[in-house]
């Protein structure tokens, strides 16, 4: 039985790996915010696709902007992947960019993954989720987070990251295609 489990991790291993490598095709680059556009209109890169990753600050994915309460230091955020429904969305591969004066308390993964290469801050993650996410999105994981300095237009970004510094997801399509995918940031205590 062990051995079956070690293959079976193996197995996992070689597939996520596999199903994550190849070209990223386009040339696609991390685009820097751009100043004085609010969250509903930055977009830190783009893909041919309707795919992307977004910060929002309720658990449905629609709000993209959070004021905090005076003397407030704590809250929640939400990292979504939405995708065009019909699509099977077996991995994704990200990286969590925090403003300063912000700070990752917590997080928890809200799919059951079989393998997860990397962290959310420094190099990214990658993960190969065991149900594929279906229904044209899916909550991934939720952030506690912790106000340290005082935050005026704060921007949570999810940018390229993960093994080969990419930002995207694996379809189930046979070979494991992988898709760039756009990201939508998140703002705390936006100023317009």
């Amino acid at each position: 039985m062990k051995q079956v489990k070690n293959l079976t991790a193996v197995i996992s291993i070689l597939f996520l790996i596999f199903s994550c490598s190849g070209e990223k095709g386009g040339g696609e680059s991390e685009k820097k915010p751009v100043s004085g556009k609010s969250a509903e209109q930055e977009v830190l890169s783009s893909s041919s696709e309707m795919i992307n990753f977004g910060v929002y600050f309720d658990p449905e994915g629609k709000k993209r902007t959070i004021t905090l309460e005076k003397g407030q230091s704590e809250f929640k955020a939400y990292v979504y992947i939405k995708f065009p429904v019909g699509m099977e969305v077996c991995a994704g591969q990200w990286k969590l960019l925090l403003p300063d004066g912000l700070e990752l308390v917590n997080h928890k993964s809200t799919q059951e993954v079989n393998l997860s290469l990397g962290n959310l801050l420094h190099a990214g993650i990658a993960e190969r989720y065991v149900d594929p996410l279906t229904g044209g999105g899916a909550l991934i994981h939720t952030l506690d987070l912790k106000a340290t300095a005082g935050l005026d237009d704060a921007r949570i970004q999810i940018v390229a990251g993960g093994p080969d510094t990419f930002l995207g997801i694996a379809t189930c399509e046979p070979d494991f295609p992988k898709k760039e995918a756009s990201s939508f940031v998140g703002v705390v205590n936006p100023t317009d």
